[in-house]
């Protein structure tokens, strides 16, 4: 599916208020299916292949939006921008009993194959969201508003389904996908031989949300507005607003189901012949949030911009139990990788600026800037063999789970208020929170497994997460006839929740070779918060 989408609007006036509004709102649903299906009358599904099998399902989603939007008049002007995509994609490749389809499935799956047998699933989704408005007063009140909002849930999966038997002796060589991604989103190949049930997912997520205003205390004539000292408040103000909000779920699952055979007689395998399990997700998100607000001559500037980040995935590389996983030299295999990259900026800046030829020179001329970053992520990785399954290979028994997850989040905000007015008091406040929450269990583990492996026998689960935050706030307030406040705050918060584990629950292990179970806590968090003020009055200065 592709898809380009463009929302505008431009709205002036000479004499009055000019507003602009753009709204752009898709939504994709998608089923992609490969599937040999079980037969509800309960005789069997038989497939039998003098070269290879392969049942693949493959999705790919790239979608751009841009949303712009301009009011510009000479009283209180407006613009506004909402841009919201939700895709929900299922990308499926089933051999045998599915357990999602509620048909009667009575039957059973049988695969032989002289080759390899693959079941695979692949999907890329390339998202680009953009949003953008612009709001400018010549005499009044300002305001600038823009939202972007998307939602993306993705399923693919790969399955041998419950109780199938299936047989690949590897005679013949097949390509799948290996899960290495080049900077350019291109993924690597693998060659094996065998059975190989393999899922991988790419998501990458750009969004973009700017909103700015102006609010410049002009008369038409092109005069200060007020101007000859009238004692009347013109309160005039100029606002500012940017969210952005991204939840993506996952589920990358490469399965072979509860009881399934796999090479049950392996009578004429090749010596290289395998067994892989693989699910690889890699989740890529970029989230850039600004606000800009400025008056002149007005009463106050305010800015926020607020992203957020929320994303869950579980991906798997599981027999589910009870099965029998048979393998020549190249041995049995269970591969499950996750890696969410996050990389978010959200700044506000707001200012004011009065040159005392203003209405109103007196009271309080107020800037206000905020910026909140928030990333919530939820990981599971999953490389296991579950109870009562038997392995045999002459070969290596690897399982191997990781985590490669990186967050960096920076977030800015800056106030300024300037008053050159007789009894006119500034206040300026910049505030900035960055909060950081990652959940992730990475396990690779047999339960109750029976394995005969000559080759040795490996667990590896490394979870290798790392945390990058900055938040920078600063404030400049200065009354030239009267007192001046600054406030900045800036804070971080982080919190890592991480369970890495590896090994065997139960079971028993006969090698010629090694037996190594390794499990790697990796993790790392780096964080910088600074505030900074700066106030000057004609009756006091200082700095903090």
């Amino acid at each position: 599916v592709e898809l380009t989408n463009f929302a505008g609007t431009l709205a002036g006036s000479k004499d009055a208020a000019g507003v602009g509004v753009g709204l752009d709102v898709t939504v994709v649903e998608k089923t992609t299916e490969a599937l040999v299906s079980l037969s509800p009358t309960g005789a069997a599904t038989t497939l039998n292949a003098g070269g290879n099998v392969k049942v693949e399902a493959l999705s790919v989603e790239d979608y751009f939006q841009l949303t712009a939007n301009a009011g510009v008049g000479d009283s209180t002007s407006g613009a506004g921008s909402l841009n919201v995509l939700v895709n929900l994609t299922n990308t499926r490749a089933i051999a045998g009993r599915d357990n999602d389809n509620a048909d009667p499935q009575t039957g059973n799956l049988i695969i032989d194959a002289d080759g390899t047998v693959v079941v695979t699933a692949d999907s890329e989704t390339d998202i680009e969201s953009y949003a953008g408005t612009l709001g400018v007063s010549l005499s009044g009140s300002s305001v600038g508003i823009s939202i972007g909002v998307l939602v993306d849930l993705d399923e693919t999966v790969a399955v041998i389904g419950d109780g199938a038997q299936v047989t690949g002796r590897g005679n013949q060589a097949a390509d799948v996908r290996d899960g290495v991604y080049d900077a350019m989103g291109d993924q690597g190949v693998e060659s094996v031989r065998g059975v190989a049930v393999v899922a991988t997912s790419l998501d990458e997520i750009t969004a973009l949300a700017i909103a700015a205003s102006a609010s410049l205390g002009q008369q038409s004539s092109g005069g200060s507005s007020g101007g000859g000292g009238s004692s009347d408040s013109n309160n005039d103000i100029s606002v500012a607003g940017s969210v952005t909000v991204v939840v993506h779920k996952g589920e990358t699952k490469g399965i072979i189901g509860t009881g399934a055979l796999i090479n049950a007689d392996n009578t004429g395998a090749n010596a290289a012949q395998g067994i892989l399990m693989r699910g690889v997700d890699n989740t890529n998100i970029d989230n850039f949030t600004g606000g800009l607000s400025f008056a002149y001559n007005g009463d106050g500037g305010l800015t926020g911009a607020v992203s957020v980040n929320v994303v869950e995935n579980e991906t798997w590389a599981r027999a589910l139990g009870d099965n029998t996983l048979t393998a020549a030299g190249a041995g049995v295999r269970g591969d499950a990788r996750g890696a969410t990259d996050i990389n978010n900026l959200t700044i506000s800046v707001a200012g004011v600026v009065s040159s005392g030829q203003s209405q109103g020179s007196g009271g309080t001329k107020f800037a206000g800037a905020g910026s909140v970053a928030v990333n919530l992520v939820t990981q599971e990785q999953l490389a296991e063999i579950g109870s009562g399954s038997t392995v045999s290979t002459p070969g290596a028994r690897d399982l191997n789970a990781a985590d490669e997850s990186e967050i960096v989040a920076d977030a800015g905000g800056a106030a300024v208020a300037i008053s050159s007015g007789s009894n006119s008091n500034t206040a300026a406040v910049g505030i900035s929170v960055v909060v950081n929450e990652v959940t992730s269990t990475t396990r690779a583990r047999s339960i109750g497994t029976d394995v005969t492996a000559d080759g040795g026998v490996n667990y590896a689960a490394v979870n290798s997460a790392k945390i990058d935050a900055l938040s920078v706030a600063g404030v400049l307030s200065i009354a030239n006839g009267g007192n001046a406040v600054g406030v900045a705050v800036g804070g971080a918060f982080n919190d890592l929740n991480l369970i890495t584990q590896s090994g065997m629950d139960g079971g028993s292990i006969d090698t010629d070779g090694a037996v190594t179970v390794t499990a790697t806590n990796d993790a790392d968090i780096e964080v910088l918060a600074i505030g900074a003020s700066l106030t000057l009055s004609n009756s006091s200065s200082g700095s903090s």
